[in-house]
């Protein structure tokens, strides 16, 4: 997935809950990787909160995820 010319990969999820089945809607990302450069590395806790705004994106990844 690319953000800003970043191309953001290797997430992981936390919040997840069946008892919210369908919507998952307390899911969030808790890690990411990010390419912005020539180097991988982690996602800052900014960038973290600008993945997580999307929250299509976060329902995307946690049906990713389960199934």
């Amino acid at each position: 997935m690319k953000i800003e010319d970043k191309e953001f990969f290797d997430f992981e999820l936390d919040g997840i809950n069946f008892a919210d089945y369908p919507d998952f809607c307390d899911a969030f990302i808790i890690n990411a990787s990010v390419v912005d450069g020539s180097e991988p590395r982690k996602a800052t806790d900014s960038e973290l909160e600008l993945l997580n705004d999307d929250s299509s994106l976060v329902y995307e990844l946690v049906m990713e995820q389960i199934f």
